[in-house]
């Protein structure tokens, strides 16, 4: 039974969606077009991080190779598919109204620079679920358990360690 819920820079609040992610959700387009961000350092660095953290030099090799494993594009590109077309998020990609029947704490994590899913989905959770709580972290960008891990571990132990379950 799950009791509390945190969701780090979700994707599915808003249903806009970067041009790149319609183009790639597009078949033999996204195949043409779509290679894994983290085959090069520079472009790791402009669309996951803010400032990329002293950690990215030790941690990209992994990265680089999870990325270059068999079928991981593949994958990625259903992963897209599955909640992205032309016009932007698919109904079914949506999750609030999901949520919003969760009966359980929610707390959202965002980078305030997030470029692959802009604060402004933040929001929207906001607005329409007003009893969660919403972080949003200052100069960070998609990952910010990678660029700020020590404020989002403080969060997450705090929001995990209070409070009962349940709304």
């Amino acid at each position: 039974m799950v009791e509390k819920m945190a969701l780090i820079a979700p994707g599915g609040f808003g249903r806009r969606a970067t041009w790149f992610l319609r183009l790639v959700s597009v078949p033999l387009l996204g195949e043409l077009i779509y290679r894994p961000w983290f085959t090069e350092r520079a472009e790791t660095t402009r669309y996951m991080f803010h400032r990329p953290p002293p950690i990215l030099e030790e941690l990209f090799p992994e990265l680089l190779r999870i990325k270059r494993m068999p079928g991981t594009r593949m994958a990625m590109l259903k992963s897209i598919r599955s909640s992205i077309n032309i016009r932007g998020l698919r109904p079914e990609g949506y999750i609030l109204d999901r949520l919003k029947d969760c009966q359980v704490p929610l707390m959202t994590i965002w980078g305030e620079e997030d470029v692959i899913i802009p604060v402004a989905h933040a929001e929207v959770v906001r607005r329409q679920l007003p009893e969660s709580s919403l972080h949003i972290i200052p100069e960070c960008g998609h990952w910010p358990h990678m660029e700020k891990p020590d404020v989002v571990n403080a969060m997450l132990t705090e929001f995990l360690l209070s409070g009962p379950a349940g709304r």
